[in-house]
């Protein structure tokens, strides 16, 4: 009876202690007690933006392994695909946040998404690096700063700026007509931007349409537009949009040139209207023709076999300040925190993000808005078929 009484007592012990154990982790301790930090991402790699949810996610891959290789503590990268969908972007962020445990979370490209899953991102304290252009996924209203939301890639206020202002100052065009997603708001911050601009360093808009994002059929809107005799339409909507759009207006006699921004650089928008979008111009973050992307290119172009989407580079941005951040805490100090002090750690070293050297641009974050708010652009024009590097242009 003693025997199995001191066998009970001993299990019990050991039971005890591996529970204290347990509960004596730090968010960064696992199995092993391997050093590590968690990471989150959101991507879109099955749903209508997947071209560039999966260069994001493949790009994110090969830095994670190259931290790894690198570096005693780890990154633990857990993906979720949020199918464009705003519905299961909040679904996929509360999991990241809640099951996965994740110390930040990366993306997405997608602005509703980030409108949509950032008030989550306040109440449980989660940090997110975004590269969704909408500048109220980081300031909601103007005297509103959303605190664990932070942009690494020139906000679609910039994007406006600068495309209003090469459509003036190099193209010489004076007279636009719009046509945008009324309910999309990577479309409607972009348009907003562009015209205040345009409008007042001596442009005209001479119309200015909408439609849905159902809507396949754009004729009457583009009729409407056309009338007005404009020398160019600008098109800030989604590759797919803009393929319709523009073979659309092409049947309607249109002949001026389309303008744009980073909703048109894929090679889906070639495929589907190449000779319709010759001649356009949009900007960019980048272009690969840039001899400071031509590394990351060819390190992806090996290993996945296919040439990246410019959305590899910008979540280069992102992990380029997230790494800095990292170094300037203490990859260790930071692995020995709790989950609660590792997001807010991290939180505060974006918010002081200085000078970082990205894979695009020198990345400031302005603590004011949580985006860099001076960023120069790429111009890049459609011509044979195929997107050609204009230019760098920055707004004066």
């Amino acid at each position: 009876m003693k025997r199995k009484r001191l066998i009970f007592v001993t299990l019990m012990l050991l039971v005890s202690m591996l529970f204290l154990t347990a509960c004596g982790q730090t968010a960064g301790q696992g199995q092993g007690g391997a050093k590590s930090i968690t990471i989150g991402e959101l991507a879109d790699l099955t749903g209508p933006t997947a071209v560039w949810g999966q260069a994001q996610d493949n790009e994110l891959k090969i830095l994670v392994d190259k931290w790894n290789a690198e570096n005693q503590v780890k990154l633990n990268h857990k993906v979720y695909d949020y199918k464009a969908n705003t519905q299961e972007a909040v679904s996929s962020f509360n999991k990241l946040a809640d099951q996965e445990k994740v110390a930040v979370v990366f993306g997405t490209n997608n602005s509703n998404a980030n409108l949509a899953f950032g008030p989550l991102a306040e109440a449980k304290k989660v940090p997110v690096l975004s590269h969704a252009i909408d500048p109220h996924s980081t300031t909601p209203a103007a005297d509103k700063l959303n605190q664990y939301s932070f942009l690494t890639v020139a906000s679609n206020i910039i994007q406006g700026k600068t495309m209003a202002a090469y459509t003036l100052d190099k193209l010489n065009l004076k007279k636009v007509g719009v046509l945008y997603d009324q309910g999309n708001s990577f479309a409607t911050t972009m348009e907003q931007p562009f015209e205040e601009y345009f409008t007042g360093h001596g442009g005209t808009i001479t119309a200015k349409e909408v439609f849905t994002s159902n809507d396949v059929d754009y004729s009457s809107q583009l009729t409407k537009i056309i009338s007005t005799n404009p020398d160019a339409i600008l098109l800030p909507n989604y590759y797919k949009q803009i393929a319709l759009a523009a073979q659309q207006a092409r049947k309607l006699g249109f002949k001026g040139v389309f303008l744009g921004h980073t909703g048109w650089p894929s090679q889906a928008l070639l495929e589907m209207a190449g000779k319709d979008v010759e001649g356009s111009y949009f900007v960019n973050y980048g272009s690969f023709e840039d001899p400071q992307l031509q590394n990351l290119q060819k390190e992806y172009t090996d290993k996945y076999k296919k040439a990246p989407e410019i959305n590899a580079a910008m979540i280069g941005e992102s992990f380029a300040v997230f790494t800095d951040a990292v170094k300037k805490i203490g990859a260790d100090k930071l692995a020995a925190m709790s989950l609660e002090q590792q997001r807010q750690a991290l939180r505060d070293a974006f918010e002081k993000t200085r000078n970082v050297q990205g894979v695009m641009n020198n990345i400031t974050i302005d603590p004011k808005t949580h985006r860099p708010e001076t960023a120069k652009m790429a111009i890049i024009t459609i011509k044979d078929a195929k997107f050609k590097f204009v230019e760098t242009y920055q707004v004066k």
